[in-house]
């Protein structure tokens, strides 16, 4: 037997799971390797960590052009461009991670309810936060409550912080 954390490929192919086995404490169960979906759910979990680290990149740059503003006294600048910058990167960008941690950690008994990110982004903006949600699922559609509510709000602010830093 070939042993992959808590899982086991015995000799015929067949995967059993074994309960005595530790769970693998960072990365990727390598059992992953043996399923039919590995290579969507590998590249969906590089773009996801993709875009968390292009976030975190993304507003420490902005902090630190806020840091500047500062120590040079340009108070127009820290008001007509940071200010706005923040609440842009936070309002939409930020809230995507926090999207892609929530739906990380939540269990979903029937998987094809579980939100998918892109259309949730997608209606964010063409439908101005309404989400739509599949037949049957209620309430497991969403990713936390008053997720409608939340959406509209910073999908406002961002609408708001554009033509503020344009101007």
């Amino acid at each position: 037997d070939c042993r992959f954390s808590s899982y086991m490929l015995n000799a015929d192919g067949n995967v059993v799971f074994n309960p005595d086995s530790p769970v693998v404490p960072f990365g990727l169960d390598p059992i992953w390797k043996q399923s039919e979906n590995e290579l969507s759910f590998t590249n969906s979990l590089k773009m996801k960590l993709s875009i968390v680290f292009g976030v975190v990149q993304m507003t420490f740059g902005v902090i630190l052009s806020g840091l500047n503003h500062i120590y040079f006294r340009n108070h127009i600048s820290l008001i007509h461009e940071f200010i706005p910058q923040v609440l842009f990167l936070v309002g939409v960008f930020g809230y995507m991670v926090l999207c892609i941690f929530t739906k990380w950690a939540t269990y979903y008994e029937n998987t094809h309810c579980a939100p998918s990110i892109l259309t949730l982004f997608i209606d964010m903006f063409l439908s101005f936060g309404a989400v739509n949600i599949e037949a049957g699922c209620g309430e497991e559609g969403y990713l936390f409550n008053n997720q409608e509510t939340i959406e509209q709000t910073l999908l406002a602010i961002a609408l708001i912080s554009v033509p503020w830093m344009l101007f």
